[in-house]
């Protein structure tokens, strides 16, 4: 609008000013590991004196080289369009990509107490009245937002309360 431009003087502006842009993402999700875990460390305290979390956390191969695979895709995908300039997303290293963004897991749900948090109701099992909604009762992760997948574990658990006798 400040421009006074309408139209094909108008468009060839915006390319001008804006240039050419592309980005192409790579999403992948992350194989199960019981060696990534979050258990309470023994030596370090938090502000009140309780043990603070200890995070152990690894990339596995398939995580690895589904990472490497899409770079390589990707590359290809920009040399077909002759594309002249890549600007990486400032990741110099697998290592260093950014392979999580919800936080899932620790209240893991299943139907045996020795290996889980909350059974498929999301009731806890060692307190008849605790339920645990959100994501933290996910036992694995996709490469996609969790929201739907929450919206309706939280429905389930609150059918089921709806139906008890308190």
């Amino acid at each position: 609008r400040r421009s006074g431009l309408w139209g094909k003087a108008l468009a060839e502006e915006i390319r001008q000013s804006f240039g050419h842009h592309l980005r192409i993402s790579l999403e992948t999700e992350q194989l199960p590991d019981e060696r990534n875990t979050i258990t309470l460390d023994p030596h370090i305290k938090d502000h009140f004196g309780d043990a603070a979390p200890r995070i152990t956390y690894s990339l596995g191969e398939y995580e690895r080289d589904t990472a490497v695979k899409g770079i390589a895709m990707g590359e290809r995908i920009f040399d077909a369009m002759g594309v002249e300039e890549i600007t990486r997303g400032g990741r110099d290293s697998i290592e260093r990509m950014n392979f999580g963004k919800h936080h899932m897991g620790t209240c893991r749900m299943g139907i045996d107490p020795a290996t889980s948090v909350v059974n498929p109701d999301l009731r806890a099992h060692e307190v008849e009245n605790l339920f645990v909604v959100g994501s933290s009762v996910f036992v694995t992760g996709g490469s996609v937002q969790p929201s739907l997948t929450i919206a309706a574990l939280a429905i389930r658990a609150a059918e089921f309360i709806a139906q008890q006798e308190y």
